[in-house]
């Protein structure tokens, strides 16, 4: 199908994308004889290796050890700071123009009410379905989130900054409990880095974040990421899941994580 913006169609093809690209790596490159298998993805693409991580784990050979790293793809569904739900109506618009629902877990959208099957789209909802062995690193400042989702901008009112940090120190233990509270956080095998940086993609794509921010147990991404993907064998270790993150100072520089880099 399709979507018609002034008279001209748009498609959409991305499930089908996916499908030919894991195709040609079966036929041209061995995907089928592989011992281990990595998706990793940041941002959207994190979100993306959420969604598709067990439809993706279906198509790879019994033998083969697959595992999931999504970096800072954990957006809240959330208002804004004034309480507007403007990232609810873009994750339903998006979903419905996209038609993402061959890309949902099919096990989240038996569990939605009729007409909410949208709602998979969510990191949240989709995280608590994913089975397949999965590390969650995000921050629970990301900065993406604070900006678009809590619209929290340069432009945010002067008067009303003293109640930004207490805001935001709010929304970081919501995004805690999403997803402490989940039962695949909780799960066997899996594992997750959450910290306090107020960044986005730091820790998987620049090497400062990568080998320099620490969680609360003074791992770094680095290290939590190779103890999880090569020493972890499957068990359920706690170590392996990061105690809750520190909050946010009311005085600059605002930082609870001195590893963190300095917060706007």
């Amino acid at each position: 199908g399709s979507v018609v913006v002034k008279g001209k169609p748009l498609y959409f093809r991305g499930r089908k994308i996916l499908s030919y690209i894991l195709r040609h790596l079966r036929e041209t490159k061995g995907l089928q004889d592989a011992d281990r298998v990595l998706l990793a993805g940041c941002s959207a693409g994190a979100l993306a290796s959420i969604l598709n991580a067990d439809s993706i784990a279906s198509s790879l050979a019994p033998k083969t050890d697959f595992k999931v790293i999504p970096f800072s793809g954990f957006f809240p569904r959330a208002t804004t700071f004034s309480g507007v739900p403007w990232f609810e109506g873009v994750v339903r618009n998006v979903a419905r123009m996209q038609n993402v629902s061959a890309s949902l877990s099919p096990r989240c959208v038996a569990n939605q009410s009729p007409g909410k099957e949208w709602e998979c789209l969510f990191a949240e909802k989709a995280y608590e379905y994913v089975a397949s062995p999965i590390f969650l690193v995000n921050s629970v400042f990301d900065s993406w989130t604070i900006q678009n989702i809590y619209n929290v901008t340069a432009e945010f009112p002067r008067s009303q900054a003293d109640q930004l940090v207490p805001f935001l120190n709010e929304r970081a233990s919501h995004v805690w409990d999403l997803i402490s509270r989940s039962g695949t956080w909780q799960g066997r095998g899996n594992g997750g880095f959450l910290n306090a940086c107020v960044t986005h993609c730091w820790g998987c794509c620049e090497a400062s974040g990568w080998a320099k921010v620490t969680d609360a147990r003074g791992r770094t991404v680095k290290e939590a990421v190779e103890d999880w993907s090569f020493h972890s064998g499957g068990h359920n270790r706690e170590d392996q899941r990061s105690p809750k993150p520190c909050q946010l100072s009311d005085d600059p520089p605002y930082n609870c994580n001195p590893t963190c880099p300095t917060a706007a």
